[in-house]
């Protein structure tokens, strides 16, 4: 029972809570809410692309490039780390009633993150138009004390709902869009020793105990100028501005507004479009995790085959990224294996991640 427990909690248990920083993990990740896995296996560039329900969490004034309407009914992401994969097979090997098993397991697997993330967003989409409902969750765990083996979890998690409009202006050369949004923010820090786990006192958690919580309204606006509408290359650059409003989120962790620059070209060639992405963030500097700029840059590119199958590729803060999708009318498929930075600048410290959206929906 406690192996269940336990191994809900890191990863089922993401449905509910996740993502912030106890004393203990020293992560130094940006923050975000959703993230688009198209965007992430292009290098998360996407602010000059933003053509779907993401935009508002990108840049608003990218639904004004939707060529297409859609319904999501049962959208859903998980993402995992390497550290979680190998965590959750060696703690399923374990006897957790064992003292020392247990303490060996979290001995091991000291200075190691372990990371997962759910995502699910059911909405309607239309060409300047979108409307959702999301919930988000991450978890960061990591063993710590040598002496004393403990595992930290840390973990929060957002829900609410989203709208967002856009419009062109000057024969589309000009695009412009705002978003707005309401959502709660949860989140759970706590630290289990050997003697917790083998005596099975996670059988006596109560999450409204553990729970901290906060709202917030934010609105995101957006430009997008494209120099030349039609052509080969359809040079543009944009700037969005997030997570401007309302914070009330307490313990749960503030959200703070970013300023963010992107530029942007489109070759196509007949059955083949793609898009290039430069993005600078958080031009302010606002993120108090790092002052570093090379974790600010993201640079991909997607290339795609009748609209139907793309494949992705980028730099994300300094870390190779890959990605592929499949559009099948009523299933989307997206995958990204990328890096995420962990360290207070690019290339310090990566973690390896694979995220994984699967879409139903016409």
């Amino acid at each position: 029972m406690k192996k269940l427990i336990l191994i809900t909690l890191l990863t089922v248990g993401m449905l509910n809570l996740a993502f912030a920083a106890t004393r203990d993990i020293t992560t130094r990740e940006h923050p975000w809410v959703m993230r688009s896995v198209a965007a992430l296996g292009m290098g998360d560039a996407y602010y000059t692309k933003s053509d779907d329900k993401y935009a508002p969490f990108y840049n608003p004034a990218g639904l004004a490039r939707i060529k297409k309407g859609k319904i999501d009914l049962m959208p859903i992401t998980v993402g995992v780390n390497h550290n979680m994969v190998d965590f959750y097979s060696d703690f399923n090997d374990i006897d957790t009633d064992n003292t020392s098993q247990v303490a060996e397991l979290l001995a091991d697997r000291i200075g190691d993150l372990e990371h997962a993330e759910f995502t699910f967003y059911p909405g309607y989409t239309r060409k300047n138009f979108t409307i959702g409902i999301f919930a988000a969750a991450q978890v960061n765990a990591a063993p710590w004390n040598p002496a004393t083996p403990e595992l930290n979890v840390d973990l929060a998690a957002d829900a609410g709902v989203v709208a967002g409009i856009a419009h062109g202006f000057f024969d589309d050369h000009l695009q412009a869009g705002i978003s707005g949004r309401y959502q709660q923010r949860y989140s759970y820090q706590h630290s289990y020793d050997v003697q917790d786990i083998v005596a099975g006192e996670l059988d006596d958690i109560k999450w409204e105990d553990l729970v901290e919580n906060g709202w917030g309204v934010f609105f995101d606006i957006g430009m997008i100028y494209n120099i030349f509408t039609d052509g080969f290359w359809m040079p543009r650059v944009g700037l969005a501005v997030n997570n401007l409003g309302m914070n009330d989120m307490g313990d749960a962790k503030d959200l703070p507004w970013s300023l963010n620059f992107s530029a942007g070209i489109s070759p196509h060639y007949g059955i083949i479009t793609s898009d290039i992405i430069l993005d600078i963030r958080d031009l302010t500097k606002n993120f108090d995790e790092d002052d570093d700029w090379g974790k600010r840059i993201n640079f991909g590119a997607e290339v795609r085959l009748w609209e139907r199958v793309a494949l992705r590729g980028g730099i994300h803060q300094g870390w190779g990224t890959v990605g592929a999708g499949l559009d099948l009318w009523i299933l989307d498929l997206n995958y990204a294996y990328y890096h995420e930075e962990i360290g207070s600048y690019a290339g310090q410290k990566k973690d390896t991640r694979h995220a994984l959206e699967v879409v139903l929906g016409f």
